[in-house]
């Protein structure tokens, strides 16, 4: 890092960035440590060191641990982009491969995600030990919207977009039911 380089002349240390993502992650600077398996002055002399060359405060600081201001914020989403598109970037070099390899990043709502990724973790892992699986969490909209800026690979959503940009396959199709005590349920059919 160079406190002296401003503006476009800004060039981060990916290793830095990775643990500015961490931190913000664990939302405490010594789980981080313990995650990354360094030393935690080591990795509060980093943040510091970022926020020196920003001139910004990236994290509150309380008892609690530590909270991203909007600056932070900002960084962070943009860090997962940089992070992902690096990701996509080998992954697309590295596609014409004898064994597909690399990092695909996949968008899941939070509920159906919690069904989904197992089972979906298991099979890749047998099948193309190769791949490396990370996930984003998200409502449709915000994963269309990672989506078409290249920060997620695949997206699992309700109600897809019908875009000429976008490859929709349905997954899967739920039933849902309506239950009641005997006899409170008296109507042939029920709308939401």
């Amino acid at each position: 890092m160079n406190g002296k380089r401003i503006g476009w002349d800004w060039e981060p240390d990916m290793r830095t960035l990775r643990c500015f993502v961490t931190v913000a992650e664990e939302r405490s600077i010594t789980r981080a440590a313990n995650r990354l398996n360094i030393a935690q002055p080591a990795l509060s002399r980093r943040i510091a060191t970022l926020e020196a060359d920003l001139n910004l405060t990236l994290f509150e600081r309380s008892v609690r641990g530590v909270d991203l201001t909007p600056s932070g914020k900002m960084l962070l989403n943009r860090a997962y982009a940089i992070f992902s598109q690096l990701a996509q970037t080998y992954h697309d070099i590295t596609a014409s491969s004898e064994k597909p390899a690399g990092t695909v990043v996949v968008g899941m709502p939070p509920t159906p995600g919690e069904f989904i990724v197992p089972p979906l973790l298991r099979r890749i892992e047998a099948e193309f030990p190769e791949i490396e699986m990370r996930f984003r969490e998200g409502f449709s909209r915000e994963l269309e919207g990672l989506l078409l800026n290249g920060e997620i690979s695949l997206a699992v959503m309700h109600n897809p977009p019908e875009r000429p940009d976008i490859s929709a396959h349905e997954l899967l199709v739920e039933k849902l039911h309506l239950i009641g005590k005997a006899g409170a349920l008296k109507q042939e059919t029920y709308t939401l």
